[in-house]
C-alpha cells in the first residue's frame, strides 16, 4: 500500500482553514458507531439526542496554530456549554460538522467519543483537550 505523508504546513493549513469556518458541534448517543462512509448529518441524525435545552452549538474562539515539535496542526476553541439539558438522554459522542443549508449537505468533520453522560437537567460542558477554559483539537496523520 502507498504511504501518505501530510506535511506540517498542510496540517497547519487545514487547521487554519477550519478556523475560518462556522464549525458546529452536536451530541450523539453512545449507540452511534462511527463509519468512514458517513459524510453528512443525515447519516448520523438518528443518534442525535433530543431533550429540552439541547440545540446544536457553534464553536467560538477558534484559533489555528502549529506544534512544530509534535508535527501537528492545532485547532483551539472555547469549550461548549449547554445551560441545562433535560433528563432522559445519554451522550456518548460529540460530532463536529460544517453546517450547510440543510442536514443533507452539512459535512461531518470528526466524531469525538466522550464519557457516557446521562442528562439530568444540569448544565453540560464539552471541554476540548487542553483545559477548562479553552481546548484543542489536533490535525495529525
Amino acid at each position: 500500500m502507498a504511504q501518505l505523508l501530510v506535511y506540517d504546513a498542510g496540517k497547519t493549513l487545514m487547521a487554519s482553514w477550519l478556523a475560518t469556518q462556522s464549525v458546529g458541534v452536536m451530541l450523539l448517543s453512545p449507540s452511534y458507531t462511527p463509519q468512514p462512509t458517513h459524510r453528512f448529518i443525515t447519516n448520523v441524525s438518528a443518534y442525535e439526542i433530543a431533550v429540552q435545552g439541547y440545540d446544536r452549538q457553534t464553536l467560538a474562539g477558534v484559533v489555528a496554530s502549529t506544534n512544530a515539535v509534535a508535527h501537528q496542526g492545532v485547532l483551539s476553541a472555547d469549550n461548549v456549554t449547554w445551560a441545562s439539558l433535560g433528563a432522559g438522554a445519554t451522550i456518548g459522542w460529540a460530532m463536529l460538522f460544517l453546517p450547510g443549508f440543510s442536514d443533507a449537505v452539512s459535512y461531518l468533520l470528526a466524531a469525538i467519543q466522550t464519557a457516557t453522560i446521562m442528562t439530568n437537567g444540569a448544565p453540560l460542558t464539552v471541554a476540548w483537550n487542553g483545559g477548562a477554559s479553552a481546548g484543542t483539537i489536533y490535525v495529525i496523520e
